[in-house]
Formats: structure tokens, sequence, C-alpha cells
């Protein structure tokens, strides 16, 4: 959620106006404007004329913010959350919050006003009875079941989980297995486990299901031969391995093709009195929150690599012994785009956040990128030293020697001469008659195809982006073409060009999108693009690429 500067106005010595944007609350609000959003009541009280409850708002709709609160006002809300332990990585005591779901659900509820206390109880039955007798108000993190509906009532789902098949490593289940592949075999799930990933097998007799009292009674039924598959997360199933020597990393497999996805959420006893509201609370702050879940959980990644780091290698090094699918992503970029790609940027840049969350949140397969020129990296995917390269415009040049992914970010191409040139807006093509263009080594040439085809322009090259416009002050060029945001980065960079010295010509030369681009001869890189692109299309339509994109812009803008 962004307040744009613009929707603050001052009306009174004791209060400002606030036009409601999109998504908003009166919780958040309050925080945005008081660093507390219990005091949303003071805000609510200040607007009694026009608000039936704090729940009635709407995006336009003009609010008065009292300067000065009147802090009785502020509702004391609590709540009060349990979780148990070994669930790595979405509640352990070794993460950083205690994992994803505790982590998450305390900055969700805190987000909603409510002051947070969090306990770890032993076992995870305890949880269930204690939510259950409402000793606490919320347990986390739960996945909704049939059984526990009949008691529990459940949040929108903030945490997916995807499951995979373990199995002795001479068993001969193909990594890629279908349901007939798993025909008579015996699927051990722990008993306070969800089993709604397997229940279409168990329903259609592809498989028997036996409970074990934990992870670790589920592998060693597995070692002797009491079960013949294991369905945990990847990390779950991999730390308990980890943890246990007798099992052996070499005995157990784990397969590609993933057993299901659920969602995890908080789950309240139906018989809790206020149970109803603190899920609408929890929900209402669920809701635009994707730049929290998403910056929480990169924390918690660096976190489970440093707290984890032999497990950490065990699943990047041998993640599916059967299959060269899970393999490192061997990805090349380049420095100095911003904010799109740069070693020194946050998360190493826009779009190369944008690539890793899809790799490795969404296909999970850990990446390694290199920075080298832009030259050098788009020539080693095709020497086949790197699986991918990006960010790149898709060129009919490149289409010959490379295939392109879905638009990760779309562009305005803008001309940039120097100051004093006549050329005060763009219109087509012809004005750029007789005009000589830099361009860095590497770069797109879409934008002045047309006027290069026609013999209206020249291009010349420069190393970088800064040696281009320090080519455009001396008079070596007469126009530079370039996104506004690198080229305001450029302009600060380069030494001896001010910003007096260049103007933006008014009107975007072209548009213009960014895209992973794979070896187009290179078979196994065009199925690694094609799973890319369906992550993609997941991160679009969840909102997730917009987050990413808006986060990165602001911090570009700001910083």
């Amino acid at each position: 959620m962004f307040f744009l500067a613009s929707s603050a106005t001052s009306i009174a010595d004791d209060a400002t106006s606030y036009r409601v944007e999109h998504g908003d609350t009166l919780s958040a609000i309050a925080l945005h404007f008081y660093g507390d959003a219990s005091l949303y009541g003071a805000i609510f009280e200040e607007n009694r004329d026009q608000m039936n409850s704090p729940d009635h708002l709407f995006s336009g709709q003009r609010i008065r913010i009292p300067r000065e609160p009147d802090t009785a006002l502020a509702e004391d809300r609590e709540v009060s959350i349990a979780t148990s332990d070994d669930y790595v990585p979405y509640s352990d005591s070794r993460l950083k919050g205690h994992g994803a779901g505790p982590m998450l659900a305390e900055s969700l509820f805190e987000r909603a006003g409510y002051d947070v206390t969090l306990t770890v109880l032993d076992t995870w039955e305890e949880v269930e009875q204690a939510v259950k007798d409402k000793d606490f108000d919320v347990g986390v993190p739960y996945a909704r079941t049939d059984d526990r509906e009949h008691i529990y009532d459940f949040s929108d789902g903030f945490i997916d989980v995807t499951t995979r098949a373990f199995v002795r490593s001479d068993d001969q289940i193909p990594s890629r297995f279908d349901s007939e592949d798993l025909a008579g075999r015996i699927v051990c799930k722990p008993h306070d486990y969800f089993t709604s990933d397997i229940d279409h097998l168990v329903a259609a007799g592809h498989v028997g299901i036996i409970l074990g009292r934990s992870p670790l009674d589920c592998f060693d039924r597995l070692l002797d031969e009491r079960a013949d598959v294991v369905v945990l997360n990847r990390f779950t199933g991999w730390a308990t391995i980890q943890d246990n020597e007798h099992l052996g990393t070499d005995a157990i497999d784990m397969l590609e093709e993933p057993m299901g996805t659920v969602q995890m959420g908080i789950m309240v006893s139906k018989d809790h009195a206020s149970g109803q509201e603190l899920l609408e609370d929890f929900n209402e702050s669920l809701e635009g929150a994707s730049a929290l879940i998403s910056e929480t959980n990169r924390e918690l990644r660096e976190d489970f690599a440093v707290t984890f780091p032999d497990l950490r290698e065990v699943m990047v090094n041998r993640p599916y012994e059967r299959s060269a699918h899970g393999e490192p992503v061997h990805l090349v970029s380049g420095n100095n785009y911003y904010p799109f790609s740069d070693e020194e940027l946050p998360s190493q840049g826009m779009v190369t956040d944008i690539v890793t969350r899809a790799f490795e949140d969404h296909l999970e397969r850990p990446v390694e990128i290199a920075f080298k020129s832009w030259v050098e990296g788009a020539q080693a995917v095709l020497d086949g030293e790197y699986d991918a390269t990006f960010p790149y415009v898709r060129t009919e040049d490149r289409r010959s020697d490379y295939a392109f992914s879905d638009m990760l970010y779309g562009m305005a191409v803008q001309i940039y001469v120097r100051d004093g040139d006549p050329l005060e807006e763009y219109r087509g093509i012809m004005d750029l008659e007789d005009y000589v263009a830099c361009k860095p080594e590497g770069y797109y040439r879409q934008d002045l195809q047309e006027a290069l085809d026609r013999g209206l322009i020249q291009i010349v090259e420069a190393s970088d982006e800064e040696a281009c416009f320090q080519r455009l002050v001396e008079g070596e060029a007469d126009l530079v073409t370039m996104n506004r945001f690198t080229a305001e980065a450029a302009v600060d960079r380069a030494p001896d060009v001010g910003d007096d010295d260049v103007r933006e010509v008014e009107g975007a030369i072209a548009q213009m999108g960014l895209h992973l681009m794979v070896s187009r001869e290179d078979g196994e890189s065009r199925e690694l693009l094609e799973a890319f692109d369906e992550a993609i299309k997941e991160m679009r339509s969840t909102g997730e690429l917009q987050e990413i994109q808006d986060k990165h812009l602001e911090d570009f803008q700001g910083g």
C-alpha cells in the first residue's frame, strides 16, 4: 500500500484531509499518520458524519485526520497466538521470528492494530486442543481440512506448502510419476499433518495410508519397509533426514513430481466469541500485504541458509537424485542497468528479484547468478555456459538465436539531447534526420531500427551508459535513447555530465519490454522457459509481480 503525498492536504490547524486510496483501511491509515494502527478510532470519531462504521471506506473518499488524536479512543486489542516446533521452515524455534507462520501472523495482526503474544507449546496436538478450549485465540500455521472444519474456522491462506514424495533409493518409482506409478503403495503421513494433498489418491484406491507418530517415525517405517512413500514438504523432509544420522541421505530419494500444494493460515475455535472479528481483521490486513509476505520470505530464506547450512547444501546439491531438473539454474546478467540489474542494488535489481523469486519460490529451484558484460553474458548463453540471461529486450536480430520469456517489465524509451538542441518534442522518425545516436555496447536498437534502416541516423557505441552521455555532451553524439530510470542514474554517475547539460525530449520514442532470454537451440532451456513463464503468470495473477516492481521503483526513486 502506498500513501501518496498528494493524498493528504491541510484543511485546518487541527486536522488534515486525506483522499482514500484503493485497499486502504482505517487501521493502516492510522499506522501511516500516527505510527499506531490502534488509533483508527480517533479517525472514525472525526468522520462520523460520513461513516457508519470503521469499515465504511471507499476509494476517492475525503476523510479528516486529526493532528493530535485522542489516545483514549485507541482500542486496546490483544491476540494470543499458539504454535509448536520442528516444522521447518514454517514454525521452528531456530529460525527468525519462529519461522514463516508465526512471523507473518504476528506481523499481520500488528498491522491490524493488535498487541500480539506468541507462545510455543510442546506439540501440535497441544496447540489444537488449546485453541479449541480457547486458552489461546489463534493457532498457526494450519491448513484447512475436512476434520478440522468441524471445530475451527480458518483465515485466508498466506503460506503455500508444496509436498513431495520421499522413497527408498532402491525403489523404481520414476521422479516424474503419475498416479498409476503409485498403485498399491503405502503412504505414511504424520498423524497431525494434513492429508488433503493425497486424499484423491486414497479415494481412488491408488494408495493406502498409515499415520506415523512424527516425520521421523514415518521415515523409520519407510526404511523398515512398513511404508513405501513418505509425503512431506521438502524442508521438513530433508531436515528430518539430516537431523537423524541413522536415516542416511544416501538411502532416501525425493521425487520431483509434487504430491500437492495446500495453503496454510491461522485458525480459531468456532466457539470463540471474537473469532469472526479476529479472522475479518486478519484477512483485511492480509489484503495488499504481498510485499510484506515477499520480504518476510526473503528474510527467512537468508536466515535458513545461515541457520541450516548443511541442510541447504543437501537440498541444493541433491534435490532430485533421479532427475537433472532439480539442479541449480545458472543465470548471467549485467551491471549498470538501473533499477533492473546491478550487483550493488537491493536484491541486485528489480528484474533480478523477479527472476530469483520465480525460480526459487515458485519452481523451487535455487539460482546462481553471475554478472558479466552484456555482450559476454549473451554469448555465454549461446555457448552453453549459462541456462539463461536477463533482462533483455526482444529484437528481430536476437530472435534468430534466442527465445524469450513473457514480459517481466514494460518501459517507455525516451530521447535525451544536449541542452539547447532544437528537438523539443518527438513526433516521428523524421525528427531524427541527420542525428547521431549513441548506444551502449550490447544494447537493443529496436527503438531506432526504422530510422536506421531508412538512413536517417547513424549509431555510435560506447562502453556503457555513462560513456554515451559523455559522448553526447562532448558533441560526439546528438542523442541517447534510454528508459528514464537508467538515464537518470547514468547522468548522476557520469563525472563530467551535469543535469543542466542534458534534456529529455517530450514524448517516448518506443515502448519496450524486458525478458528472460535462453538459447533457441537448447531444448532443456526451452523447457525451463516454459516453466518460468508459468511462474510469472502466477506472480502476475496474485499481484506479486506488481508489488516487486513497485517496491524497487519506490526504493530507487526515493534513493
